[in-house]
């Protein structure tokens, strides 16, 4: 229907406002209870909201979550019961892949796990020896697959001015991967907030 007349769109989207303004004002929501706001989303710290319920609009509790990251624009969820880490930014299809499963996104839970653990000596212990082992590619090669939308390994050989890229690489192909974007776009940055 959106598609047909735009019209509706800035309804149903007005409507959203409304709703989770008075979402903030029955429940008397303060600032610092506010983790996030997105367009379908309100993230509350510390407390389950007693009222949800808005006419026709229901906020529904979806996760729960331990701890939370900001890395530049990317927000990272972990959910300590599980194990398991959401990243706003990123498709969940994309974080759910198989090599990320056991590279980066490993790394990101064990982080998220020493966190919530407190254990901040830990996990400057951690950093450096990761970032030793991945600097050296001493790694599994599912650490070097980039965690973007692209879902790629970008491959570090160059032919005619470009690069290429490998959806599938084993231990094998390490020598021709280039591992910088997970080191600049996440080691890096833990390293420079932790370390």
């Amino acid at each position: 229907m959106v598609a047909q007349d735009k019209s509706i769109g800035k309804v149903v989207k007005r409507e959203i406002a409304r709703a989770k303004q008075q979402l903030f004002m029955v429940n008397r929501v303060q600032d610092d209870e506010v983790l996030s706001i997105k367009n379908d989303a309100v993230f509350i710290i510390g407390r389950k909201l007693p009222t949800c319920q808005f006419g026709h609009m229901e906020f529904k509790l979806k996760n729960t979550y331990s701890a939370y990251l900001l890395l530049e624009n990317l927000e990272l969820y972990y959910n300590r019961l599980d194990r398991t880490v959401d990243i706003k930014g990123i498709k969940d299809a994309i974080v759910l892949d198989p090599d990320h499963q056991v590279g980066i996104v490993r790394f990101l839970v064990q982080v998220m796990e020493y966190l919530v653990m407190d254990r901040m000596d830990a996990l400057r212990r951690f950093l450096i020896k990761f970032t030793d082992d991945y600097k050296s590619m001493q790694l599994p090669v599912q650490y070097y697959k980039e965690l973007n939308n692209e879902n790629v390994y970008r491959s570090s050989m160059e032919i005619a001015g470009a690069f290429f890229q490998m959806q599938v690489a084993t231990d094998a192909d390490k020598s021709m991967v280039n591992g910088v974007y997970n080191f600049k776009r996440f080691v890096l940055p833990l390293i420079r907030r932790f370390i």
